[in-house]
Order: C-alpha cells, then structure tokens, then sequence
C-alpha cells in the first residue's frame, strides 16, 4: 500500500513538471516592423520578445534589448556590444519558414559583433572619412543593405536572403529585410519581418 502511494506521488511530481515545461514554451511570433533609422547620433533599440524598441539606460549593462539599428549599421547584444548572447549570419534562405530554418541552420556560421568604422554625427561633405569613428557592428547583418557611395545619388542594394539571429537570452529568430523607405520613398526607415522565437 505504502510503496503504491510513493509511485503515485511520483508519477504526480514528473507530470506536474513536465506541465510546468510545456507552459514555458512560448509559441513562435510572426510580426512586421518599421523603426526610423536616420539620426546619426543614436541606435535605436528593439526587443524581439516585446516587439517594440526600447530605451535602455546603459545598453552595455541591458539585456532588454536584442538588436539595435544606427541608418544602416545593425548590431546584436553581446560581445562588445552588450552583456547578451546576440550573434547573427546571413543564410542562403530567401523564406520565412520555420522548417526551413531549423533544417538549414548552422551554428557555426553565427558572428559577433566586430568594430566598424561609422558616422555618428551627420557628416560634413566638405570633410573626409576621418569624421568615422569605431563601433560596434554585426558583420553579417550588416549585410542587408550595401550603399554604393561612389555614384551621385548614392546607389542602395538590399539583401532579399533571411538573417538568422540569436537574441540575448541566446534564443534564436528570423529576420527578413523588406524596405528601406517609408510609405512616402524616404530613406532611413527600416522595414523588416522577423520570427521568434523559433523553437
């Protein structure tokens, strides 16, 4: 009697655990966002998790956030960018979906951030490349978009290739770029959609 009532407290606590897993699985979240990107002195701050951009105080120090954007430079939390687990790379995929993604992924092809040389002030036209300045970037998102300076209006390249992301809690996302213009064909907002988390 006594050992038939353990087995069945047993069998109670594993049930009751594995409910308290499945509940800790959050479903996969399809969403579309634009983000004004064209400050030169600022990043802008999003958060896969919340779907909005967030102000942390001391984004070193913050794992609110899980990618950021400065005009076309993209950087993920972690490394020398932040405390988080962030690392990305461009794959060969062109299609937000979820089977594809997790049979295709490559974990060695992910990439921290590295230093750019960037603008973080608007610059002057009459000076040179020596107004850049080092910060941190993602290499491989960095890629969406390729500016080609030499021609007059500038010429802009987007990547139509999906972009694998892991967010600073180390879970993995989607992201594909669709626009780097407004409603209105101005530059410097970012459209894109993203998948996360994908379990």
């Amino acid at each position: 009697m006594k050992r038939s009532y353990l087995l069945l407290v047993l069998i109670s606590v594993l049930l009751l655990s594995c409910s308290k897993e499945e509940l800790t699985i959050q479903p996969t979240k399809q969403a579309s966002v634009s983000l004004d990107v064209r400050q030169y002195d600022k990043w802008i701050y999003f958060s896969f998790l919340n779907g909005i951009i967030e102000t942390p105080v001391n984004p070193e120090e913050s794992l609110e956030w899980d990618i950021a954007f400065h005009r076309w430079d993209v950087k993920t939390n972690g490394g020398i960018a932040g405390k988080g687990n962030g690392s990305a790379y461009m794959s060969e995929l062109t299609s937000l979906d979820k089977n594809l993604i997790i049979s295709n992924m490559q974990e060695s092809q992910f990439k921290s951030n590295v230093l750019i040389k960037t603008y973080m002030k608007t610059p002057d036209m009459t000076q040179g490349p020596e107004q850049r300045v080092d910060v941190p970037a993602n290499p491989e998102l960095c890629k969406w978009m390729v500016v080609n300076m030499s021609t007059i209006p500038p010429g802009y390249n987007m990547s139509d290739k999906i972009f694998l992301v892991k967010s600073a809690s180390g879970k993995l996302g989607a992201i594909k770029f669709k626009s780097y213009m407004n409603e209105t064909a101005v530059k410097g907002f970012v459209t894109f959609e993203y998948l996360y988390p994908i379990n």
